[in-house]
């Protein structure tokens, strides 16, 4: 198969994987904070990057909502809220090595300020958002 089919073939397949792949990511994270896998460095950089990509869906998809809220409630309870606690107490450098899993929190937590908490979104899913 030549370079330039493949990469079309890619572009025709990514919309349908577009709804798992947040829900991938998020899992992926929580797995790693949960200490049931290890990521590197470089894939905590993949998983955030698919969190900013398809931030969205933390607007419309009730799943995915679900999935970010307890990724960041587990976080916290395992390492401290960010910002809080070493090393990113008093804030941090996004591009300083060693921080890729607070970096990667800190896409998510802010996905979901940005699209989660909006008027439509709350309107949308007020029985997952209120309380």
């Amino acid at each position: 198969m030549t370079k330039p089919l493949a990469f079309l073939l890619c572009l025709l397949w990514l919309p349908a994987a577009h709804g798992q792949t947040i829900t991938q990511a998020i899992a992926s994270l929580k797995s790693h904070v949960t200490g049931a896998a290890t990521l590197t460095a470089s894939q905590l950089n993949s998983q955030a990057t698919i969190i900013r990509q398809n931030a969205g869906q933390l607007g419309t998809d009730a799943a995915v909502i679900t999935a970010g809220l307890d990724l960041v409630s587990t976080y916290e309870n395992a390492e401290g809220a960010l910002f809080t606690v070493a090393p990113t107490r008093g804030g941090f450098l996004r591009a300083a090595t060693g921080l890729e899993l607070p970096n990667a929190i800190l896409d998510l937590e802010q996905a979901i300020l940005d699209r989660t908490y909006t008027a439509a979104s709350l309107a949308l899913h007020e029985s997952l958002l209120n309380g």
